[in-house]
This record gives C-alpha cells, sequence and structure tokens, in this order.
C-alpha cells in the first residue's frame, strides 16, 4: 500500500512539473505577441528642436490628417544648408513606403504631403534623409562627362505621429504657395511675441532680486556701526560681493532686453513682408 501511494505521489509531481513547463513554454512563444501589443507609442512635439548636427537643427511645427481625403499635411522648419529627403511609413504595413511630396519649400519651411493614409491607423514614422550631391565626375578616358549626380543619404531624424494624438481637419487642401509664405510669418511672429513676454518676464524676476540684493545690503550697512574693525572688512567685502551680482543682473536685463528689440525687428520686418506679398496678390 506504502508503494502504491508513492507511486501516485511521483506520479503528481512528474505530471505537475510537465505542465509546468508547458505553460512557461507556451507564455514564452506567445510574449511577443503580448509585447506588439502593448509597445509604446511615440509622438513628436510642436516647436521642439531637434538636433540635426553640432550646427543644424529642426522643429515640427505642425501634423493634420484629412481623414476623408486619405492624406496628411505636415509642416517643418529645418535650419541647415543641406538637402532633404524624405520617407513615411505606417505601423500598420511597416514593408511598404507611403508617397510623400515635398509641396513647398522656402528658405528653412517646408511643407509635405504624405498620401494613401489608412482610414484608421496607429501610428506614423516620418524619417527625414540628408542628402549629400557628389560632384559632376569627369571620366577623362572616354572624355565624357558624367552629369548624374550620386546621392549619399543619411537618417538624421525620425518623426513619429500617434492617431489618437494627430488633428483630424477633413478641410484641409494644399495651399498655393503664397498661402504657405503667409502662413510660415505669422507662425514666426507669433513664436518672436512669446519670446518678447518671456523676456518681460526675466527682467522682472531680475529687478526683484536686485531689490532683495539691496535690502541686504541695507542691512549689512546698519550692522557696521556696531561691529569692530576686522568685523567690519568682513562686512564690506560682503557687500562687494552683493554689489557685483547686482552689477551682473544688471547686465543681463541689458542682454533680455537686447533679445526683446531684436524680435520686435524682427516683427516689423515680418509684417512689412506679408503687406508686400498681400500687394502682390492684388496687382
Amino acid at each position: 500500500m506504502n508503494r502504491l501511494n508513492l507511486r501516485r505521489k511521483k506520479s503528481w509531481i512528474f505530471f505537475s512539473l510537465i505542465t509546468f513547463m508547458f505553460v512557461g513554454f507556451f507564455s514564452l512563444i506567445t510574449s511577443k505577441m503580448y509585447i506588439a501589443d502593448d509597445q509604446v507609442l511615440y509622438h513628436t512635439e510642436f516647436y521642439k528642436e531637434i538636433k540635426l548636427s553640432p550646427t543644424e537643427n529642426m522643429t515640427l511645427e505642425n501634423w493634420e490628417w484629412n481623414q476623408n481625403e486619405n492624406f496628411m499635411e505636415v509642416l517643418l522648419k529645418i535650419k541647415s544648408n543641406q538637402g532633404y529627403e524624405f520617407q513615411a511609413i505606417s505601423k500598420e504595413n511597416s514593408n511598404g513606403l507611403l508617397p510623400v511630396t515635398l509641396v513647398y519649400q522656402n528658405d528653412e519651411n517646408y511643407v509635405l504631403k504624405i498620401e494613401n493614409i489608412p482610414y484608421i491607423w496607429e501610428a506614423m514614422a516620418l524619417d527625414i534623409y540628408q542628402v549629400a550631391k557628389k560632384e559632376e565626375i569627369d571620366i577623362e578616358e572616354k572624355n565624357i562627362e558624367n552629369n548624374e549626380q550620386e546621392k549619399d543619404k543619411k537618417l538624421v531624424a525620425t518623426l513619429f505621429a500617434e492617431q489618437t494624438k494627430t488633428k483630424i481637419n477633413n478641410d484641409l487642401t494644399i495651399k498655393e504657395d503664397k498661402v504657405y509664405e503667409i502662413f510660415f510669418i505669422d507662425l514666426e511672429r507669433e513664436y518672436l511675441k512669446t519670446v518678447i513676454e518671456k523676456n518681460k518676464g526675466l527682467i522682472q524676476k531680475e529687478k526683484r532680486k536686485q531689490r532683495k540684493i539691496k535690502e541686504e545690503i541695507q542691512e549689512l550697512n546698519g550692522e557696521m556701526k556696531y561691529q569692530t574693525e576686522i568685523e567690519t572688512v568682513d562686512t564690506q567685502r560682503k557687500i562687494q560681493s552683493k554689489d557685483g551680482s547686482i552689477n551682473q543682473s544688471n547686465m543681463q536685463i541689458e542682454n533680455y532686453r537686447h533679445e526683446m528689440k531684436n524680435a520686435e525687428e524682427k516683427i516689423n520686418k515680418l509684417n512689412q513682408k506679408e503687406q508686400d506679398i498681400l500687394n502682390n496678390q492684388e496687382k
């Protein structure tokens, strides 16, 4: 009887071990499916500077989706003298590229049109490639000038869009160049206004700091008449240090005022440029 119970116990342990191994193996092979469903989706912020190189950067200005017409409009500001190409791909079809057209480009302002967008999608990626064109090659032995320019492409940035965070605009249309030009003027003008307001706040902050330092200097001056000669020397050193802090603060205020003046001048130039464009449209 004891032998029978021992055999049953061993069988139960063996069965439990096999079941545990099977469940573990099944969880392992299906874990990728769960991870794929729960993966983090990224969405690039508007107006946030993205470094392309130590001296070059870009910002995403806008990204809208016309769901009815199955296309997107992406506005970029790329501060660089290089040439660029763009490729778009959706999470739903990672093996195929979506058509991307550069519909407007003026200086650092770019407008892209991405087509064939699924009516329902989850995530989108826009790859930005820097293109360097090689100089024309002169084939001396054949005395033929090769006018074909080979392109060297380097991926420098990827922008992301998540469907739930992308603005749907079914009135969205591809516009004329002048409309985009005015749009970018307005965009820069609004940014410069925020720079002015920001610097106004920073100036007020420096002035409050100065008032506090001056109060501290006044207190130190009042204490000196009750101090010994050695204590007075130490207090004077502290006052000099605080005077230096006030001078530095004044220099910082001048920098803020210079930035504000520069921004105001740029706004005036943008207003003039916008008016010239509108006047030319009326002719």
